[in-house]
């Protein structure tokens, strides 16, 4: 049971299931009903496998300063090895990409114009291009001034590949989706720069900043593709969710700023991670209303639940 936890302790089990959300807020919003299909399952499960991959590669290269900071986790602890994950981190990454293009398969629902003989690449170019991203941020960008921004587009690219059901870089309204995801991503990576020790209010402030600006976009979103539409039916739910993702991250960024300890910039993290799934449920309902909300907003029984048992940053 022990080893077992210690996996799941490694690959951040409870921050999984925000990975998982992302690729059904993106595949709902570009489709047109509100598809289940296993074009959708495998995408979920692809983006699993890399979002484990890049915490598994994070602990890997960050084991020094584990070993003095955060000597309790699975690798400077000794209860899983760095060989071990290092083969496991390689198999993470394979298993991503193998199921991104097993999604290509499932071509019913795109457009003739991105399939090659067959098969839709875009799927599995998003998963490499997001594999790359995140081994970038881990080996190269996390601590420099470029890290928040590349964790950024990690999340950017995630949302983008559950966007592979349709959407595909046109000027409209999917960029504001993935623009407000990668800021708020980026922001709240910001924040919690230093949250193993004394964290620096300018960080605290600014990143908490960009997250609510990031937020304040997703009401354009809302305007854009509810308030416009022909019903009216789902303006106050759409409207009090977001009000609250505006209202609730933001008292906790205010007493991390006040109190910039690591106990409550720690709390002020797990808010921020939660809220990614709060994020998700609002582009999802933007398209497909309140039962895609509510699918969503389901993962945080789990989410919560796991992080209880397991840590999550």
């Amino acid at each position: 049971m022990n080893r077992t936890k210690a996996w799941l302790e490694l690959v951040r089990l409870p921050n999984i299931f925000t990975a998982i959300t992302d690729v059904l807020a993106g595949y709902w919003f570009v489709s047109g009903p509100m598809l289940v299909s296993w074009r959708l399952v495998a995408l979920c499960l692809a983006s699993a496998s890399l979002y484990a991959f890049g915490i598994v590669l994070n602990d890997i290269a960050d084991i020094e300063i584990d070993r003095v900071e955060r000597p309790n986790r699975p690798l400077p602890s000794g209860r899983i090895s760095v060989a071990a994950a290092r083969r496991f981190a390689s198999w993470l990454a394979i298993i991503g990409i193998a199921l991104a293009v097993a999604a290509g398969f499932d071509t019913t629902q795109e457009s003739p114009g991105f399939i090659v003989e067959g098969i839709d690449w875009r799927p599995a170019v998003i998963a490499v291009a997001l594999a790359a991203a995140i081994a970038a941020y881990d080996l190269l960008a996390k601590g420099t001034r470029l890290g928040p921004v590349n964790m950024g587009a990690c999340r950017g690219l995630n949302l983008i590949l559950g966007m592979c059901a349709g959407w595909w870089f046109t000027p409209d309204i999917g960029l504001l989706a993935v623009g407000a995801m990668t800021l708020y991503v980026a922001s709240l990576t910001y924040f919690g720069v230093d949250e193993a020790g004394k964290s620096k209010r300018f960080h605290l402030a600014t990143g908490g900043g960009g997250a609510l600006i990031a937020i304040l976009v997703l009401g354009i979103l809302i305007a854009e593709k509810t308030l416009t539409a022909e019903t009216h039916s789902m303006d106050y739910f759409l409207l009090a969710l977001w009000f609250a993702l505006l209202i609730h991250p933001g008292r906790m960024a205010l007493r991390a700023i006040r109190g910039p300890e690591p106990a409550n910039v720690q709390r002020a993290m797990k808010t921020f991670i939660l809220c990614i799934i709060v994020i998700d449920a609002v582009i999802a309902a933007a398209s497909q209303g309140w039962l895609a909300a509510a699918v969503i907003l389901a993962f945080l029984i789990p989410t919560s639940f796991v992080g209880r048992w397991i840590y999550s940053t």
